[in-house]
């Protein structure tokens, strides 16, 4: 939460999705009565000549037009 530490969204995600939990009991307790999560997909955005400009998250407005 102080965003003293860098890390990538899925982490952030996880952290997030536990943090009321007070052991890991109670954390394994939960995640079984949890779906499956469903894959996240980046996509490369790329410029004219193929060089490698960023990456595209699902939501993200560019994210359909990618391959």
């Amino acid at each position: 939460a102080a965003r003293q530490l860098t890390m990538m969204p899925p982490t952030i995600s996880n952290l997030e999705a536990i943090v009321d939990h007070r052991s890991a009991a109670e954390v394994m307790a939960w995640a079984r009565q949890q779906p499956r999560p469903s894959a996240i997909l980046p996509r490369l955005r790329r410029d004219a000549t193929g060089r490698l400009t960023g990456i595209s998250m699902p939501g993200d407005d560019d994210y359909a037009d990618l391959d």
